[in-house]
């Protein structure tokens, strides 16, 4: 399966999906993230050795768009590594230019979906784990 684009990061078949749900009320999100940051936070903490601090980088970056009503519907993922954690742009480079060699990399690659439904005044995130 082709691991250098969003497709090919499919939901394991074990482990569960942490989902959050808010409304946008004139032009902005309200939605409550702590239990997809718990996870993340604790993914941080079990796989990183280093630099587990990474993930508020990007994480801040969804904060902001969240905040600011300018998220949008798309997904992200968040690869752990003995040195770090990166962003979906990190780890389809990392597949893209060392083939095999990511797979031992990553401890684990968590996917978030979001989806804005503006017709309906909804958004929604899904976390779940997509390679350990």
């Amino acid at each position: 399966m082709d691991k250098t684009n969003m497709d090919g990061f499919k939901k394991t078949c074990f482990g569960k999906t942490i989902e959050a749900d808010g409304q946008i009320i004139c032009g902005k999100p309200s939605i409550n993230l702590s239990s997809i940051l718990t996870v993340l936070i604790q993914e941080a903490g079990r796989w990183c050795r280093s630099y587990a601090s990474d993930l508020f980088i990007y994480w801040s970056s969804l904060q902001k768009q969240v905040d600011e009503g300018t998220i949008e519907s798309g997904s992200h993922l968040f690869g752990f590594r003995e040195t770090g954690v990166d962003d979906e742009k990190a780890i389809f480079h990392q597949y893209a230019n060392y083939g095999y060699t990511p797979a031992h990399e990553y401890r684990a690659i968590w996917r978030l979906d979001v989806n804005v439904d503006a017709e309906h005044n909804k958004l929604t995130m899904a976390l779940y784990e997509v390679i350990r």
